[in-house]
């Protein structure tokens, strides 16, 4: 399920403060999940780490800039340097879409997160191309 269907295994996430500003940095404006969004836009969130980037085998749709919060877990740093936090990939005749996004109420109420989701929806649904 881990390596598959979400593409990447999650080792942390910051803790003082566990929720953090940072910025979004869109990728693949072409992706029906990202093209109604800004090239960069700032989101309060908990931002998860993974313990390798899913680069290779799926297709990344958005970064984290990790100079704009603090990736750290007590004393360890969980900075990832490339650090995608949004991602689609096709699997078989499926489609999965994965977003690191959505860890407080408040993040549902922004017009970015609205537009993610129902971009994510469509494609999920089958608009747009299936690649990676």
């Amino acid at each position: 399920y881990k390596d598959t269907l979400l593409g990447a295994r999650v080792v942390g996430h910051p803790l003082f403060p566990r929720l953090q500003e940072a910025a979004v940095v869109v990728e693949d404006a072409a992706h029906p999940a990202t093209r109604a969004l800004p090239k960069r836009w700032l989101a309060r969130d908990e931002w998860y780490s993974f313990a390798a980037s899913p680069r290779a085998r799926v297709r990344v749709l958005a970064t984290l800039d990790e100079a704009s919060y603090s990736p750290r877990e007590l004393t360890n740093s969980i900075a990832m340097g490339d650090h995608p936090i949004l991602w689609s990939q096709c699997l078989g005749r499926g489609r999965s879409f994965y977003s690191a996004l959505g860890h407080t109420a408040e993040a549902y109420a922004t017009p970015e997160h609205t537009a993610l989701l129902e971009g994510a929806i469509a494609w999920a649904a089958g608009e747009g191309a299936c690649n990676k």
